[in-house]
């Protein structure tokens, strides 16, 4: 589920570490336990810019992200 999020809301969340780390570098940084604070950004931005993340409550570990590829920001940065 990360991710998708990832794919779609880094550029926005860290710009300056993604520069820095271009490629799938960001992406192996995100996925390692000590860079937890770097993924918080992620999410809150992803929060802020349409991602909703609906936890799976039925036992069956399937998760939901719905996107709301309509709000302005998402589309200036990826459309």
């Amino acid at each position: 589920m990360h991710s998708v999020m990832n794919s779609l809301f880094i550029k926005m969340a860290l710009p300056e570490e993604l520069e820095r780390n271009p490629g799938m570098g960001m992406f192996e940084i995100l996925s390692k336990e000590e860079n937890d604070h770097l993924q918080k950004v992620v999410k809150k931005t992803a929060a802020k810019n349409g991602l909703v993340f609906v936890d799976d409550t039925s036992g069956t570990n399937i998760d939901v992200q719905i996107i709301d590829t309509a709000k302005d920001r998402f589309r200036k940065n990826y459309f």
